[in-house]
This record gives C-alpha cells, structure tokens and sequence, in this order.
C-alpha cells in the first residue's frame, strides 16, 4: 500500500506543478526522481528480479515507456486529467490478481484502500476502464 500512496503523492506533485497529472508513466519518472524503487510492488512475486536491481541497474534495464509499463505493478487510469481531489475518484491500483480476494486502489484523495476484488473491478469499469490483471500474459 505504500508504493501506491507514493505513487499518489507523485501524481499530485505533478498535477500541483503543472495544472494535470502527468501524461504517463516516463514523464512522472522523469519529474520524480528516484521512481524505480516503488515500481514494483512488494507483493509482486514475478518481478523479483527487477526489485533486486540497484537504480543504476534499473535504469539501463528501463530504456523506453513499453519497458517501463513492462515492470509497473501498478495501473493509473487518469494520465493526463486534472486532480479532482474526491474520496471517490479512483485513481490507480494495484494490478489485480485473479486469485487475491482483495485489491488496493489509490483514490484522488491520497487515500489507499483496500477494497473487495469484486467491488474494485465495478469501481474500474464504473470509471470507464477494464482492469489490468497481474497474471495475464
């Protein structure tokens, strides 16, 4: 829960900055300084390997926005859009695993939450989004 509400506070760094969260991934890595350490989540057995690298390491692994998106744990579904600052607005999550009874999402609040995976799937959709599942290929 603490990378997505890092992840939040980026966001909204940015969106307090500039007006709009950022327009994806690569443009928040490169205003927050330091992102490669909360890419992943802890919870994300698959990507040991990327945890388990130094930043200098990181980097050179991570070499254009498909390779990124390839190690981020996490879905943000409003690039782009300005902050509405509501407990109700989902704005990331954790991708969800098809075997987990729950999920985390992070509200445009900076709240996380830990949410029913039923009810975090009708969250995304309700917010004109499919979810993104860890372990699909």
């Amino acid at each position: 829960m603490s990378n997505l509400k890092q992840i939040g506070i980026g966001l909204h760094g940015y969106a307090d900055e500039c007006g709009s969260f950022p327009p994806d991934l690569v443009t928040l890595d490169i205003y927050w300084d330091g992102l490669g350490s909360i890419l992943v989540s802890p919870r994300d057995a698959f990507r040991e390997d990327f945890r388990s690298l130094n930043e200098w390491q990181k980097t050179d692994r991570v070499v254009s926005a498909d390779d990124l998106e390839s190690v981020f744990s996490y879905v943000v579904l409003r690039w782009g859009e300005e902050t509405r600052d509501r407990a109700d607005t989902p704005l990331a999550y954790e991708k969800l695993a098809r075997g987990e009874a729950n999920a985390i999402i992070l509200f445009d609040d900076t709240s996380v939450r830990l949410l029913n995976r039923d009810d975090a799937v009708q969250l995304i959709r309700n917010a004109g989004h499919e979810p993104v599942w860890a372990d699909e290929p």
